[in-house]
């Protein structure tokens, strides 16, 4: 004996269901028949939004006349990522600050929702909403669900391949800066980095990188060189990071006069420094330094008459000489920094000249050994313009 179920329907809607046997002889007959209501339910939107955004959905169910209620659940590990909100205006929580479900009754489900962005999934599709149809009792009922998932992201980073990170001053740490050195050839690469970390074709419609060179959503780059400074926004709704990139060129120039060391008073001669860094890199150096990016020299503060100490101080701008050895080299912005600090700390010392073993060319030596170049030994004592000049001239 054949037994065997059929049913004829055209849903959504009711359908019959029934059981018929076949008989040794090759004969049907009809054993039981009973009516099932198929529920069709949709829900739509879904993928990938900003922290802060708002996405629509579509929920429906048909028919919505059998009863029972529609029941919509957040699921996933972050389901705290998202809020679904009655409207636009965000005036009705449905779910969110702890809620993760909501009801209604089949003919009261609303056509839409929003959904907004709370926070990073931390990995793609991890939170999601399921729309269920609960029928009023177990049969004849189909218990239809949909589900949709949603990624919600945010700019986690925006960083360049190389340079030194300096402080900005601005207290902000979603704001950058950095230093690279002016080269020959080549260029920088920032890379904005999303969090969970997503393709650039899903990225949400709002993220957007500007700045540098290049059209990609999540690589610019900046030429080496020239010095310059380049500002790279990524910004994706309320999450936003921003780096400056300054290719500077900072420079050391030693000088000397050789003078006439003796005799003493006849004419002295002098060493001095230049500090500098280029126009575009200059605000990189914090302020109370910027004023020693310049001519400097360590002078006596009264004429000297004969060897020994006299008041001295450091004077920026010309020195009043005309050099007779010069030479200039490119430094790092450390070096820079290194030997703006030494200059300031000297100008505030108080310290006496010496023009045995403390006078003009012993500090530019120094100054120049802050900035990580050496020539002569500053302890020779004394140290003369003249040797400095010599050095100069000879390297």
């Amino acid at each position: 004996m054949t037994k065997t179920a059929w049913a004829w329907f055209s849903p959504p809607g009711e359908c019959q269901v029934g059981l018929k046997v076949k008989d040794d002889e090759n004969i049907w007959s009809a054993l039981e028949q009973c009516t099932v209501r198929i529920v069709e339910v949709t829900l739509s939107g879904g993928g990938y939004l900003a922290v802060g955004d708002l996405v629509e959905i579509d929920l429906s169910v048909n028919p919505d006349s059998f009863g029972g209620e529609m029941k919509l659940t957040a699921l996933g590990a972050y389901r705290d990522s998202i809020k679904v909100w009655k409207e636009e205006s965000k005036q009705t929580l449905y779910i969110g600050n702890g809620t993760y479900s909501k009801t209604w009754a089949p003919d009261a489900l609303p056509a839409t929702l929003w959904v907004e962005g709370i926070s990073p999934t931390g990995t793609p599709t991890q939170a999601k909403l399921t729309l269920l149809y609960d029928p009023p009792s177990p049969h004849p009922y189909l218990s239809p669900v949909e589900e949709i998932y949603f990624t919600v992201v945010e700019v986690a980073s925006l960083l360049p391949d190389q340079g030194t990170e300096i402080d900005d001053r601005d207290g902000d740490p979603d704001t950058k800066s950095f230093v690279v050195c002016i080269a020959d050839e080549g260029v920088v690469t920032v890379t904005a980095t999303p969090n969970p970390s997503v393709s650039e074709e899903n990225l949400p419609d709002c993220w957007s990188l500007t700045g540098g060179t290049g059209d990609s959503l999540l690589i610019r780059t900046v030429d080496k060189t020239t010095p310059a400074k380049t500002v790279i926004t990524c910004t994706c709704n309320t999450s936003s990071k921003q780096t400056t990139i300054y290719v500077y060129e900072a420079k050391l120039e030693l000088h000397a006069d050789e003078g006439e060391w003796w005799p003493p008073g006849n004419f002295w001669g002098h060493g001095w420094w230049v500090l500098s860094i280029d126009s575009s890199s200059r605000e990189s150096v914090e302020a109370e330094l910027r004023k020693y990016l310049t001519t400097g020299g360590w002078w006596p503060l009264e004429e000297p008459k004969k060897w020994g100490d006299y008041p001295g101080g450091v004077l920026l701008g010309e020195q009043g000489h005309t050099a007779t050895g010069s030479k200039d080299w490119r430094i790092s912005f450390d070096s820079l920094i290194n030997a703006l600090e030494y200059v300031k700390a000297l100008k505030e010392s108080g310290d006496m000249f010496n023009t045995w073993s403390n006078n003009c060319t012993d500090q530019a030596v120094l100054v120049g050994e802050q900035a990580g170049v050496e020539t002569i030994d500053a302890g020779s004592n004394p140290t003369l313009p003249s040797e400095l000049s010599d050095w100069l001239n000879a390297h």
